[in-house]
């Protein structure tokens, strides 16, 4: 990864997600030979700069899984599963702010037809016992996307939600809502807010988790669109841009080109960071010392200031959650 890339990067996200470098299939090709180096090498340079890390992920029934994998037979499946965590979490346990447990287990019910309906509730009982800090996440694509994909429609991820939570032990589980976001054209606003609202009634933290636009003419609207649709909405808590970038290419959408200058979606991009972000905010305290006053989400650095002895002093917040955050700050007379 170029310096360059690397600042760029750095001085706009706080979150980031890996491609493949933490999957089962990336760290372990051949059964019983685990290389973690790059990802260990990723996960460093983002602890490095401040920077959260999503854990993708844990398991995935996919075509493409190991060719070692997909002929055991279920007990062994389901001891090589447990050992994955159990290596992938430990290492990362209390590094990571989520995990995609079992990723596009609507779409690739492998582990369900494998070891039974109870599969998938299993594993993240298991999961939120190895980290209890992350967040656990279910990650679908189409939910959003597209209307007549009958395998992840927002009534079925509901249905999978409420059947993981209602296995013993899952009762007061945290499982947030990955919704990938591949839109292959026009977005369907009116739908997409439909599904915000009916998935947002499990108060359950939704993300996008994959956001890219395909390429086509209108690419940089339909990108806009979709992004304020997102951040208007309350249950929506997290945006993760799927842009893939690498000197020699990208994947469906580019923030920047191969020169590191931004490209047209990468400016929309800035654009919006710059809008929903508070900065070079003023004021002067009442008569009881109080100061408030409405900030986008984000992390803060606050500053109080006695003009008469030129005191002060800095704190840093940060200002996440829907409610009032007080903060107290004492200074010299």
């Amino acid at each position: 990864m170029s310096e360059s890339y690397q600042k760029w990067f750095v001085s706009r996200f706080t979150t980031a997600v890996f491609d493949n470098e933490m999957k089962w299939y990336y760290v372990e090709a051949l059964q019983g030979r685990e290389n973690y180096s790059t990802p260990d090498a990723m996960l460093k340079f983002f602890e490095d700069h401040g920077i959260d890390v999503r854990g993708h992920n844990i398991l995935w029934g996919a075509d493409n899984i190991q060719r070692w994998l997909k002929d055991l037979p279920p007990r062994q499946l389901l001891s090589e599963s447990v050992r994955r965590m159990g290596s992938v979490m430990s290492r990362y346990a209390g590094k990571l702010v989520a995990w995609d447990v079992v990723n596009e287990n609507l779409h690739h019910p492998l582990f369900e037809e494998r070891l039974g309906k109870n599969a998938s509730a299993i594993f993240y009982k298991i999961a939120s016992s190895l980290d209890s800090r992350a967040t656990m996440f279910l990650n679908e694509y189409n939910t959003l996307e597209h209307p007549g994909d009958m395998a992840s429609m927002p009534s079925k991820y509901v249905e999978k939600l409420q059947e993981i939570k209602a296995f013993p032990g899952n009762e007061e589980l945290v499982i947030g809502i990955g919704l990938q976001g591949h839109f292959d054209g026009h977005p369907n606003i009116p739908y997409v807010r439909a599904v915000f609202d009916l998935l947002g009634e499990t108060k359950m933290p939704i993300w996008l988790t994959e956001l890219n636009v395909v390429s086509c003419s209108k690419q940089v609207y339909y990108l806009e669109e979709i992004m304020r649709e997102a951040f208007a909405h309350p249950a929506v808590k997290g945006m993760m841009i799927w842009i893939g970038w690498k000197p020699e290419r990208c994947n469906e959408m580019c923030l920047l080109n191969y020169k590191l200058q931004n490209s047209p979606s990468g400016d929309v991009v800035d654009k919006l960071l710059a809008e929903w972000k508070t900065t070079n905010l003023r004021g002067v305290t009442d008569n009881a010392g109080a100061f408030e006053v409405k900030v986008f989400h984000g992390d803060y650095d606050v500053t109080v200031y006695n003009p008469d002895t030129g005191a002060n002093v800095t704190k840093k917040v940060k200002v996440y959650d829907d409610k009032s955050e007080k903060l107290d700050v004492s200074i010299s007379l």
